[in-house]
């Protein structure tokens, strides 16, 4: 496992220097904002790392490979996003930025798996640097509608969302998506006894959505074309982290007034992200 740690340091640092992004810091819309706490970092990046070893086991199609992809840049943003103090974020960080570099090429899903299985096990060798911020468009190598995806239900082949937020029969059944339970936030106030079953995911929820748009946000068009500019995606991507993160703040204090005040900020960011770019 360290042997796979070392090639792991030396590749990363190499593709970091590619991939670099411009970076904002100081102002209030500031990228990278340290707000993950180390529960919700260990719980969400467990996660994506079972979403990760399901995808790559058996013979790996490539809607597969676009989720596996996903988690990868999932748990390096994670990393990216969680507070300074939580241990191990930039090993974490370095081995996930790997194996999405690893995923864009079929032959070398072999050499991913056992990264994934690493990462799994958190046998990985620390890295000479610190995090470092890339262009995540890059390290995804595919479309933001491939990325997206897994919003979708789960019967159209989107994640699905946890029991707990299951709050109604519909999001048990057909509408069991994350997409579709943000709506469901927003067209109605959940009641004490829902609040109450699904704060803790709800939480998780909030804070998995941002990450998502501290992503999205690399995804911006080239140049402008219309009404289609970089800034406007841009803008587009710090609203939805900043009511996702209002969510999962609301959501701690057991507040649905809130939590239903910052899922219809959420929702009507996304729609008004989708009437100008689809």
């Amino acid at each position: 496992m360290r042997k796979t740690g070392a090639v792991l340091t030396g590749l990363v640092t190499a593709a970091i220097l590619l991939v670099a992004g411009p970076g904002r810091t100081g102002d209030k819309d500031s990228r990278w904002k340290k707000f993950l706490p180390a529960d919700a970092y260990k719980e969400l990046v467990e996660r994506e790392v079972k979403i990760l070893k399901a995808s790559l086991q058996g013979k790996v199609e490539e809607e597969a490979i676009n989720r596996a992809k996903l988690a990868a840049v999932m748990i390096a943003a994670l990393a990216l996003s969680a507070e300074k103090d939580v241990k191990q974020s930039a090993v974490v960080e370095h081995a996930a930025l790997q194996l999405a570099k690893l995923l864009q090429e079929k032959d070398k899903i072999p050499q991913a798996q056992k990264i994934a299985d690493a990462l799994a096990a958190m046998k990985l060798v620390s890295p000479a640097g610190g995090l470092q911020a890339v262009n995540m468009k890059k390290i995804f190598g595919g479309e933001v509608l491939a990325m997206m995806d897994h919003l979708r239900t789960k019967m159209k082949g989107g994640d699905g969302i946890h029991e707990a937020l299951q709050t109604n029969i519909r999001l048990k059944g057909a509408l069991n998506g994350i997409e579709e339970k943000i709506r469901s936030l927003e067209s109605k106030k959940l009641g004490n006894a829902a609040m109450s079953k699904s704060a803790a995911e709800m939480v998780l929820l909030g804070y998995r959505t941002a990450v998502l748009a501290e992503i999205t946000y690399d995804f911006a068009p080239a140049k402008e074309e219309g009404k289609k500019t970089p800034k406007l995606w841009r803008n587009f991507s710090v609203q939805m982290r900043d009511a996702s993160l209002d969510m999962a703040a609301a959501a701690k204090k057991n507040d649905a007034d809130a939590v239903h005040r910052a899922a219809t900020r959420l929702y009507a960011t996304c729609n008004n992200c989708h009437s100008v770019f689809k």
